[in-house]
């Protein structure tokens, strides 16, 4: 920022009053005045006052209210104040070094009036400084003259170059490059779309103030200026324009006066001149051209200095001139010479491009003052803005490592703050203000600022809301009052419900303790009641269940519900482990000390996976044995006894087996399987479940020579015969039959028993169990022990009964909710949802998922929020996304410790202890794995932020929010009707 849009933003300078001046009343008389000034201004003043009259007008009332806070008046005084001092030593070490070339022991008058009018100091100053030099004061010298012919040089049209200068003055800008953001090396292209932005950006605005006009208007001189393709002269004479205006206006109007010696200027002022000319940006021959015209209307003679200017360095930052030894600026502190951008090539900073490359690196000051702003926006927390200031320096230096480093830091620190946002709205809308205020205070220092308002709102009213509770609880508490004051501490949580003086205070009056817990449990549900306490404020009760003892406290064991009822319903009872209950009271998060209990209770549960296999005068019976049961009974009972507990006659057991002996075949009977539990009441004492009843029927097997001798192998036989007959007839059987010694064919006794050997290869086609009463005949046959362990053959009607055989393995291993159907999908018959078995993409080929599963965003599966149409699978049509609780069902946990709790009315899961991953039934849904987005599977739930919904990770069970940028898997559900 110039020293000129310095004073302009400062009120206190524009209004000129004086920094010292800090009554409100003077200070409203003088914006009055002011007023009354400026109106008059536009009425009757130049065009110039009139541009200045009317900005500061529209600045009025802003500087009416800014004014009239004490702090920030105290504040704009401050800066005044620096502002003049800053100017003041800048007028008086350029009066000194003015001193000091025109090298003189005395000066006149004339030359102190213009050493006044060159520096803005007042002829008493700079008499005050002339005599703390030692510099004597003396009466006006004559003049001598002498003239000279100068370059004429094209420039613009007085009135264009009129019209742009004023309207850059009212805007504060010192020429068209300044007010582009850019400078003079710039190329025209680049100017070209810095000036069309701007009119675009107002246009699309739609702005129609007065400061956009002048803007738009200026826009359109450099559209003119910079972008004629028909007039390529155009920017040359704005430049001549500029640095004549230029040396008019600052330079050689006061200071050439200065310089002059009894109508002479030496080298040494041309010199300073032209070292001040190129400060500025003017060209030495336009410099010295003006230098001589000026000299030739004064009749002053101008002595050429030898040494050129040009030899001595030039600062690209700030235009300060320095000797050539030097290697930085003495003003700025940047270095003179500096790497190129692109190639590295050093490259002094007053030259406009690289001489390897051609990088135009004359555009350094604006690149760096767009990164120096970048960072100032990042240290306030305004990432979007430093992200333009970047982005547009990138567009001049493309891949200049130190922007882009800048520009990943923010993309980093935006995401950073993204997450620590979120968690502090968390924290406040869970009216944890406490945690939330320390937070804001973390993400303040390390993020900025910015965006943390409305935040800080919420926070200090909902504080002040708490606080104000508080203090009418504590004149109740102390009045003796402490049900009225229970209800104004519960009031002040409800507003901060971590705030720790009310937690302390409730503390220290104890919550009482719920009474009457009745335990019924029917089926596979337990439900408890429990008798409500009397007390004021909101109360909730936290129900708890622990294995084989009583919760101790209020986190002891697993905890089933958190509720505001007496009534509570456990649907996840494990059956045949004794369970003890505890119902705490809680008062804003304060427990009871005592609970009401109950317990042992046990959930008793049959046997499963029942078989009978029924054999030759026999029956065998199996089954899988629950969790806890001591032992199983087996009873056989007659069909009019069926059902009736310890009815008829009991079968011996071994291990998981019954084999119940000496039964008539084709008669049925009934047998009942008992599950027997330790009652945890009384060790000694044996609880027994209703049952199971399950039938079978001994068969006896066919006779062998049904068997043995078909209609088939009797035709086969005779066939045989014939053909063997009909051989022996032949010549070929006649040579055989005479080279055969019967003799010793019919010596062999033993050869009687052939037939029955013959027998053997018939045999062994029939099934090898009906051949056991002919084995019995032959003593050889009695030492076979493997024909009693065959499996007796009856069993194969059995068998036959399932549809699909090669899933039995897979069904023994499911839980028992689920119900597997062909084709692809399975039934929870707790819940009452169809599943498919394979995530989207891929297909079920009859035993698993093949193929690759689809990574989609959550807008793609649930476009605008809403379900969409998906493919029919397996005969239904209404597939869709699952919620997040209906997706939570799928969890399983191994170590049957599923940790839970209530978060702002959602629920959270993720399973606790040592339990296997990933969290799901790996045999009825077979394509999950436990590590990668391949465990990952998105809900149609959405949360209160529109960039983030639901999600379930299988890894560890747990759901959370994410993007929905983020290309998570699908698995659709259905309602199942048939249920």
């Amino acid at each position: 920022m110039t020293a000129a849009e310095e004073d302009t933003e400062n009120y206190y300078l524009i209004l000129g009053l004086d920094p010292s001046m800090d009554d409100w009343p003077t200070i409203k008389q003088v914006l009055i005045s002011k007023q009354r000034i400026w109106s008059k201004k536009i009425a009757t003043g130049s065009s110039s006052a009139r541009e200045s009259a009317e900005r500061y007008l529209l600045l009025l009332e802003k500087m009416r209210k800014t004014l009239q806070d004490p702090s920030q008046r105290r504040a704009i005084a401050q800066d005044a104040a620096k502002i003049l001092v800053k100017q003041k030593q800048g007028q008086i070490e350029e009066l000194k070094e003015l001193i000091k070339l025109k090298n003189k022991n005395q000066l006149d008058l004339e030359e102190i009036a213009a050493l006044a009018r060159a520096t803005k100091l007042t002829e008493a100053e700079v008499k005050a400084q002339c005599t703390e030099i030692g510099i004597a004061i003396v009466s006006a010298n004559d003049s001598y003259s002498h003239t000279s012919t100068t370059q004429k040089r094209p420039v613009l049209d007085a009135s264009i170059a009129e019209d742009i200068r004023l309207k850059l003055k009212a805007l504060g800008y010192g020429d068209l490059y300044r007010f582009l953001d850019l400078n003079a090396h710039s190329p025209s292209e680049i100017l070209c779309a810095a000036a069309t932005a701007i009119s675009k950006e107002i246009q699309m605005k739609g702005l129609k103030d007065h400061t956009s006009d002048l803007r738009k208007d200026l826009a359109g001189h450099c559209l003119i200026i910079f972008c004629a393709n028909e007039d390529k002269d155009k920017r040359e004479r704005y430049d001549n324009t500029r640095a004549i205006e230029v040396l008019k206006s600052k330079l050689f109007s006061d200071l050439l006066e200065v310089l002059v010696a009894k109508n002479i200027l030496n080298q040494l002022g041309v010199e300073k001149l032209l070292h001040k000319a190129k400060t500025y940006g003017v060209a030495r021959e336009i410099a010295l051209d003006y230098i001589h015209e000026y000299a030739r209307k004064r009749k002053w003679v101008v002595i050429t200095p030898q040494q050129n200017a040009q030899e001595l360095k030039q600062c690209g930052f700030c235009n300060r001139l320095t000797a050539s030894a030097a290697t930085h600026c003495p003003k700025c502190g940047e270095a003179l010479i500096q790497p190129c951008p692109v190639c590295t090539h050093p490259t002094p900073t007053q030259d406009p491009c690289c001489s390897k490359c051609g990088c135009n690196t004359g555009d350094a000051p604006l690149v760096h003052g767009l990164l120096r702003v970048g960072k100032e926006h990042i240290s306030k927390g305004e990432y979007p803005e430093a992200l333009s200031c970047f982005d547009r320096a990138l567009g001049y230096w493309k891949n200049w490592q130190p922007l882009v480093d800048e520009k990943n830091r923010v993309a980093r620190l935006q995401k950073e703050r993204e997450s620590a946002f979120d968690a502090l709205g968390l924290l406040v809308r869970e009216r944890k203000l406490e945690a939330a205020q320390d937070m804001l205070g973390k993400v303040r220092r390390k993020y900025g600022i910015a965006g943390t308002e409305t935040t800080e709102r919420q926070i200090n009213t909902g504080m002040n809301a708490a606080q104000s509770a508080m203090k009418s609880a504590e004149k109740l508490a102390a009045a003796g009052r402490y049900e009225e004051a229970i209800a104004n501490y519960t009031e002040a949580l409800t507003h901060c419900s971590d705030y720790q003086p009310a937690l302390r205070a409730l503390a220290a009056l104890p919550t009482p303790s719920p009474a009457a817990l009745h335990v019924s449990i029917t089926g596979t549900k337990a439900r408890l009641q429990w008798t409500r306490i009397r007390t004021r404020g909101s109360v909730m009760y936290r129900v708890q269940r622990k294995a084989n003892s009583l919760p101790t406290n209020h986190e002891d064991g697993i905890r089933v519900g958190e509720i505001s009822s007496t009534t509570c319903d456990d649907a996840e009872i494990p059956p045949g482990i004794p369970w003890y209950y505890a119902v705490f009271a809680l008062r804003n998060s304060i427990p009871s000390v005592e609970a009401a209990t109950s317990g042992p209770h046990l959930r008793l549960v049959e046997a499963t996976k029942v078989l009978a296999k029924a054999g030759d005068g026999q029956v065998t019976v199996q089954w899988q044995r629950p969790s806890g049961c001591r032992a199983v009974e087996v009873w056989r009972q007659p069909p009019s006894q069926a059902n009736a507990p310890r009815k008829g006659q009991q079968v011996s057991v071994a291990g998981d087996t019954a084999i119940d002996l000496g039964l008539r075949n084709g008669t049925s009977y009934s047998y009942l399987v008992v599950a027997c539990f330790a009652d945890p009441q009384n060790p000694s004492n044996t609880l027994r479940t209703n049952g199971i009843t399950i039938t079978a029927t001994p068969v006896a097997p066919p006779t062998p020579a049904e068997k043995r001798c078909p209609l088939c192998l009797k035709v086969l036989l005779i066939v045989v015969l014939i053909t063997g007959v009909a051989w022996l007839l032949s010549a070929g059987g006649a040579r055989l039959l005479s080279k055969l010694n019967f003799g010793d064919f019919f010596k062999v006794p033993v050869q009687h028993e052939v037939p029955v050997q013959h027998e053997v290869p018939v045999q062994r086609k029939v099934p090898v169990p009906y051949e056991v009463p002919v084995q019995r005949k032959v003593p050889v046959q009695r030492k076979v022990p493997v024909q009693r362990k065959v499996p007796v053959p009856y069993e194969f009607p059995v068998q036959r009964k399932f549809p699909v055989p090669y899933e039995f393995p897979v069904q023994r291993k499911v839980s028992s909710h689920y119900h597997i159907r062909p084709g692809g999908t399975v039934t929870d018959t707790g819940t009452g949802l169809m599943w498919k078995r394979c995530a989207e993409g891929k297909t079920w080929n009859g035993i698993t998922c093949v193929g690759e599963a689809i990574a989609i965003p959550w807008n793609a599966a649930m476009p605008n929020g809403k379900q969409k149409s998906w493919p029919s699978f397996a005969g239904y049509s209404d597939w869709r996304v699952p919620t997040i609780r209906e997706l939570r069902t799928l969890v399983h946990c191994s170590s049957g410790k599923p940790k839970r709790w209530n978060d702002n009315n959602q629920e959270y899961f993720c399973c606790n202890g040592k339990y296997e991953r990933p969290t799901i039934d790996q045999v009825v849904f077979p394509d999950v794995i436990k590590e990668g987005w391949k465990s990952v599977f998105w809900s149609a739930s959405a949360t209160d932020s529109y960039m983030r919904a639901w999600s379930l990770h299988f890894y560890g069970g747990d759901d959370t929010w994410d993007h929905r940028s983020n290309a998570w898997q699908v698995r659709l559900v259905r309602v199942d009707r048939a249920q």
